[in-house]
């Protein structure tokens, strides 16, 4: 388990090489793991030198490659890389509800875990509270990143990492439903689910939604979509 620990934090150490955006949710994640490990009775083999440290020789790394092929310790990205607006709240909406990559749109089921939520967290409060702000570190720093529209796939580039965290909360809450709803309320709940994404896979499978943005199959379809004009 010792070794097991180490090789977990020097992974999260490493996670902002894949992206800036998750240096904060690598920190999270560890501060939660190194409390959650000094809270069992005999297993206090981490101190915050050992946390601290993979992380700060990792940022140091980083950031001195970043000086070096960008002339940035940022890297490619500025200080007008992100905006506070009422388009990023648009987006952020959009990242939910948006008619062809809205999460909850493409994945009903998550819907269930958002209502679920609240018992999942009095059940689990550290898992609970962490998914919560592992999600929304995904969530929130892609909704006020200027590159609005994210290429081709608005929600395959920005919401796949988010909608996977809030999965374990969705199949829990399917799980109770099944437990503790009458039968015919179960069956007609996961009869709902599957039918709402079968819909949203013939939607995606056969239509033409080639090399178009957004806004443009917002208006070929005239379907609700939050997007800002391109």
């Amino acid at each position: 388990l010792f070794a097991i620990d180490h090789v977990v934090i020097v992974a999260l150490a490493l996670l902002p090489w894949l992206h800036l955006r998750f240096g904060p949710i690598a920190v999270v994640l560890a501060v939660v793991m190194y409390f959650s490990e000094w809270s069992i009775p005999g297993h206090r083999s981490m101190s915050w030198m050992k946390l601290c440290l993979p992380f700060v020789v990792s940022f140091i790394v980083l950031l001195g490659y970043n000086w070096y092929a960008f002339d940035n310790v940022t890297g490619p990205y500025g200080g007008n890389a992100v905006e506070f607006s009422r388009t990023s709240t648009r987006v952020f909406a959009s990242l939910y509800v948006d008619s062809f990559q809205g999460m909850f749109v493409q994945n009903p089921a998550l819907l269930i875990g958002v209502a679920f939520l609240p018992g999942f967290i009095r059940r689990e409060r550290v898992v609970g509270w962490t998914l919560v702000a592992v999600h929304l570190l995904f969530v929130v720093p892609n909704a006020v990143h200027v590159n609005w529209f994210g290429g081709a796939s608005f929600g395959g580039r920005f919401g796949v990492s988010a909608a996977i965290v809030a999965l374990p909360v969705a199949i829990w809450a399917i799980g109770q439903i099944l437990v503790r709803a009458p039968q015919r309320v179960a069956i007609a709940t996961i009869a709902l689910l599957i039918g709402w994404q079968g819909v949203n896979y013939v939607r995606y499978t056969f239509a033409d939604f080639k090399m178009v943005t957004l806004t443009q199959l917002g208006e070929r379809y005239q379907t609700f979509s939050l997007l800002p004009n391109s």
